[in-house]
């Protein structure tokens, strides 16, 4: 069997998140250990016959928050299946299932937000997270097809001017709020670059957006992803 990839950020991560000790059970609160949300959805993808290739964490608060993603093969050669998972010990977010799709050319990361599954951490939580997870491996393909729509949408659409670069980075810092100054700077230097991708179409800056959304904290990530998605796929309208 081929070894999955998995970087060494994203190891020491994942060391992190399985290190973090999980906190006590209370009368309304039944904690669900990383390893466990990890472990159960490695098995909920061998039981659909779906090959894991490669695997991703963030962790934020020693441990307290963790995001993780997995990537399958996909039916292109353009982008993969990815399914992300967020989990915390800290009450900070709720346990969450996304999927979406990974662009294979660089890693970034595809992620709807209609197409969420998450659940209050309770008595049920162990049972509901295999149900969460066989419901978001279900609707992997229709993600990925709605996806592929999207991104040749995307394509079409050009942006053609200095000043409609400067706009669209203003609104992703000001009104959004989905760039902290350090992911500016890595946008900024992705269109300036243009290694994987030039700096012509939707496409291109959407990708260049999510180049920088890799620096995204642990407890923002379903959420920024989303709202960038659904926000270039409003420019390519």
């Amino acid at each position: 069997m081929e070894k999955t990839k998995i970087s060494f950020l994203s190891q020491a991560a994942r060391e992190v998140a399985l290190a973090c000790p999980v906190p006590a059970e209370t009368m309304t609160y039944k904690p669900v250990a990383h390893g466990f949300v990890i472990d159960s959805l490695k098995e909920r993808l061998d039981k659909a016959g779906l090959v894991l290739a490669d695997e991703r964490y963030t962790v934020a608060r020693h441990g307290q928050q963790m995001f993780g993603a997995f990537t399958v093969k996909g039916t292109n050669e353009e982008q993969d299946f990815s399914i992300g998972f967020r989990n915390s010990y800290d009450k900070s977010m709720q346990l969450g299932i996304v999927t979406g799709s990974r662009v294979v050319v660089c890693s970034n990361m595809m992620f709807k937000g209609d197409h969420v599954v998450q659940k209050m951490h309770t008595k049920s939580g162990l049972i509901e997270l295999d149900q969460m997870g066989d419901e978001a491996i279900a609707k992997m393909s229709e993600t990925y097809a709605q996806l592929q729509r999207d991104s040749k949408k995307m394509k079409r659409k050009r942006i053609k001017t200095v000043d409609a670069i400067e706009d669209l980075i203003r609104r992703l810092r000001d009104e959004e709020r989905l760039l902290s100054a350090t992911q500016e700077h890595v946008l900024r230097r992705e269109i300036e670059l243009q290694e994987r991708f030039a700096a012509e179409t939707v496409w291109d800056f959407y990708n260049h957006t999510t180049e920088a959304l890799k620096l995204t904290p642990a407890v923002d990530v379903v959420d920024r992803y989303s709202r960038a998605h659904e926000l270039f796929l409003a420019m390519a309208a």
